[in-house]
């Protein structure tokens, strides 16, 4: 059955009603207002004078007035008398087209029903005569279907009722705004209050613009220097600390926007000699520190690699994670265990995990896992037992905390999966070789045909 055909007609009669009888008698009110008016202007009562004179004047001046008044509030209560009326008469007509609906919507059902029942009899005794090398019986289910084209055409017709009831509805409601509108038209025209709200604010800007485009501007070139210097120091950290690249990316776009926001105020203020020159070129030098740190951070990436090879070399000489947080002691032939503070746990000392750790993103809400991969498993001396022990160690890890495995072939060679499971948790890893292209911001990219794969 479509059920947004058959929808009911929403609204109130009564609400409506009542709505429209209390302006007219708001109506009724003003008319007897003015005629109480007019009245009072023809009684002079010997009052003489000056002040006599001014008073009839005045009282004459407002029936008028007040006939327009009552004309539009007659208007408009006569309009939502009428529509409340309709709406009455088209929720009654509604309310039989979809009883009608409901009624012929279940007749349907239970003939279809019915004739589906009588196919499989008339197929069951089919078969059964031919299994006796008997004619077949006639069919009974053709029987049904004239109450199935009565129930649908009963049910057509019904929902046909309902929307011609909305359709009214409908018309209805436009032709009482269009009334409403137009009795609006009748009465007395005030000053709409958005005309005294705009004539009040731009009086306002007209004596105070330059010393409010100049606070603007003094507060976005403030605004505009020091996100420029965090920006900057953001950089220089994001060198040891990779997750800060981005809060500094942030404060350069605070930053930049500040400043043009800034340099244009300026300019106006300047071209229309309410500021100097000058103001300009010091908003230009405000960006300075944005342009230093958008060059310590593209010149981070070979930074960076500079510091891992230190980082590398000390971790040769000391056996354990030097740049690092504190690492785990190493087992025989088992690879030393680091727990990065952004959120990585990585095991190998070899220049490739150090740059893998240091550079691939940490996914919020995740928890990245380096270590090499071979297509056939984990390289010699390494179990998934041991992955698993390593990262349950790392302090900011948490019981069911998804993991992103940096591991060659993890998901073609089943050690994701043997992970997900000794972890009771998500790994995403690639199916093929990954490596690190540094044209593409140090972006992971997997061997032709490689996809990242999800085991739970």
């Amino acid at each position: 059955m479509p059920t947004d055909a058959l929808a009911p007609i929403a609204g109130d009669p009564a609400a409506v009603n009542a709505a429209g009888r209390s302006l007219q008698a708001i109506a009724a009110d003003i008319a007897d207002t003015a005629a109480r008016l007019r009245a009072l202007a023809n009684q002079t009562n010997g009052w003489k004078g000056q002040a006599a004179t001014r008073a009839s004047t005045r009282i004459v001046t407002v029936p008028p007035k007040l006939d327009k008044a009552h004309a539009s509030y007659a208007s408009a209560g006569a309009a939502l008398v009428r529509y409340a009326r309709t709406l009455a008469d088209v929720q009654y007509e509604s309310t039989r087209a979809r009883s009608a609906a409901v009624r012929a919507n279940n007749d349907l059902r239970a003939a279809q029903i019915a004739r589906d029942a009588a196919r499989e009899a008339d197929s069951r005794a089919a078969a059964a005569a031919q299994s006796a090398n008997q004619p077949p019986p006639p069919p009974t289910a053709a029987r049904y279907d004239a109450a199935i084209d009565d129930a649908a055409s009963r049910l057509k017709h019904a929902t046909a009722a309902n929307t011609a009831a909305h359709e009214k509805q409908q018309h209805a409601a436009r032709t009482a705004a269009a009334a409403i509108k137009d009795a609006s038209h009748q009465g007395v025209h005030n000053k709409p209050w958005w005309r005294h709200v705009t004539s009040d604010a731009l009086h306002w800007a007209s004596d105070h613009w330059a010393k409010a485009l100049r606070a603007l501007t003094h507060l976005a070139t403030v605004i505009s220097a020091l996100a420029g210097i965090a920006a900057l120091a953001l950089s220089v950290a994001g060198i040891f600390f990779p997750p800060l690249e981005l809060a500094a990316a942030a404060c350069e776009t605070v930053s930049a926007a500040s400043a043009a926001i800034a340099m244009l105020g300026d300019t106006v203020l300047a071209a229309t000699g309410h500021q100097t020159w000058t103001a300009v070129g010091l908003d230009a030098l405000a960006i300075l520190p944005t342009g230093a740190s958008k060059l310590a951070r593209k010149a981070t990436p070979a930074l960076r690699r500079v510091l891992i090879r230190s980082a590398d070399d000390a971790e040769r000489h000391i056996g354990r994670g030097a740049s690092s947080a504190a690492a785990m002691a190493e087992g025989p032939g088992k690879p030393a265990v680091v727990h990065e503070p952004w959120g990585v746990t990585r095991l190998g000392r070899d220049h490739d995990s150090i740059i893998f750790a240091h550079h691939t993103p940490v996914e919020p809400g995740e928890h990245n896992v380096v270590v090499h991969g071979l297509p056939d498993g984990w390289p010699a001396g390494v179990t998934s037992e041991d992955v698993a022990a390593a990262i349950r160690k790392h302090p900011d890890w948490h019981e069911g905390t998804p993991i992103c495995l940096y591991s060659c072939h993890a998901a073609s060679n089943g050690t994701a999966a043997e992970l997900a499971a000794l972890l009771d948790t998500s790994v995403r890893a690639p199916t093929t070789a990954v490596t690190l292209d540094f044209t593409l911001s140090a972006k992971p990219i997997l061997d032709e045909g490689g996809i990242w794969k999800t085991f739970h």
